[in-house]
């Protein structure tokens, strides 16, 4: 919808453009409009700073040789990590993604160097971490070294970000489920006012809203940051930088996470032959509206004929704008229908399925991205024949 709003309004006012724009207009009138539910949880926004500015290179990572064994996990590659910059590593389960993390934690042995910048204090969480938390302290207790650092109410701000709230922070660490041990261990990441953050899985074990509090806070964090994650919405948040490992070397690519899956997307469509087919119906008709234009172009015809053919083009043409309108609707509704059961609560953990729904509605994004293309092609050459 947003898309479609900016087209209509930087063409607004362009003569060549008229009919496009009313025919955006006409789509426009056709999608369902609904205002999202108020959430009736109570939300919590915080920020956190580092308490010291790095320099301008956070960290130089140099790998000559990583392995177990046999098993070369990466064998040569150079990468530096800028302040400022929020990394996704990604890649495939037993692909090294935490070993590249520990690695760059100075925290796993390998052939190279990981060399950090000046000024750069760095803050490791990991799941491990939950096991270093005192089943004897009540969460006040856990977090108290920072109490004095920073007073008690800013501390109950952090803590009730991560929705510990009112008595809850006297609550016994050894009856904490796994997930609120694990928005306790990332409630003292953050209260460590680091400027570089490191975070293996940060959203195992956590609802949907600590999650969205996580990215806030992650968002508005003014220091650098690497990221392992399997959360695509997480990553798509969070990220503005992509690492991942590719013939044994480690990669990165500059962009967003959903770039980053467009990118991965065309280069497996590359490297399989087949290029972007988009639907089989909308192919179909564009072959039959190729096929008139060639007849047309091809055959000279008298007046009465060569009309008689325009109108016959005309009408293919339009019919076929109308599937391909009838299509881009039809597609956009099964993409919302995707995104509604991606969002229901009991899909939270159930990674799984998660991926296999993420899987559907990428491919129905292709199927509409191509469906579209045809239909702005349809559209100019419906404008074309009145002239």
């Amino acid at each position: 919808i947003a898309d479609t709003e900016r087209f209509i309004n930087r063409f607004r006012a362009k003569a060549s453009k008229a009919r496009q724009v009313q025919s955006k207009v006409k789509l426009l009138e056709k999608i369902k409009r609904i205002q999202p539910p108020e959430s009736e949880a109570a939300t919590v926004n915080f920020r956190f700073s580092p308490s010291v500015v790095p320099g301008k290179n956070i960290l130089h990572l140099n790998i000559k040789k990583k392995q177990y064994g046999d098993r070369i996990i990466l064998n040569g590659s150079k990468l530096t990590i800028m302040r400022g910059d929020k990394i996704a590593l990604v890649g495939a389960n037993g692909i090294g993604k935490s070993t590249v993390l520990r690695m760059v934690a100075n925290a796993e042995p390998f052939e190279g160097e990981s060399k950090l910048g000046h000024n750069v204090e760095p803050s490791f969480f990991a799941q491990h971490q939950l096991d270093a938390l005192n089943p004897s302290f009540d969460i006040m207790e856990e977090v108290s070294d920072y109490l004095y650092k920073y007073g008690e109410p800013y501390v109950r701000g952090i803590l009730g970000g991560f929705l510990f709230t009112g008595d809850d922070v006297f609550k016994k660490v050894q009856v904490l489920s796994g997930g609120e041990k694990s928005r306790v261990a990332l409630a003292k990441t953050l209260l460590a006012a680091s400027n570089f953050l490191l975070l293996d899985e940060p959203t195992n074990h956590l609802d949907i809203q600590s999650i969205q509090i996580l990215c806030e806070a992650l968002d508005n964090y003014e220091g650098t940051l690497i990221v392992v994650s399997h959360d695509r919405f997480f990553l798509r948040e969070v990220a503005n930088k992509i690492w991942y490992i590719e013939d044994q070397l480690l990669k990165e690519y500059l962009g967003s996470y959903k770039e980053f899956e467009t990118f991965q997307a065309a280069k497996k469509e590359k490297l399989n032959g087949q290029g972007n087919k988009g639907n089989e119906k909308v192919d179909r008709v564009n072959e039959k509206v190729d096929r008139v234009n060639e007849k047309v172009k091809k055959t000279p015809k008298s007046d009465y004929h060569t009309d008689k053919e325009r109108r016959r083009k005309e009408r293919t043409l339009k019919n076929a704008y109308q599937k391909t309108e009838d299509l881009i609707i039809q597609l956009e509704g099964k993409k919302e229908e995707l995104l509604e059961e991606m969002a229901k609560p009991e899909m939270a953990m159930k990674y799984d399925k998660l991926e296999s729904l993420q899987d559907q509605v990428n491919e129905v994004e292709k199927k509409l991205h191509s469906a579209q293309v045809d239909w702005d092609r349809l559209v100019l050459e419906l404008e074309e024949m009145e002239f």
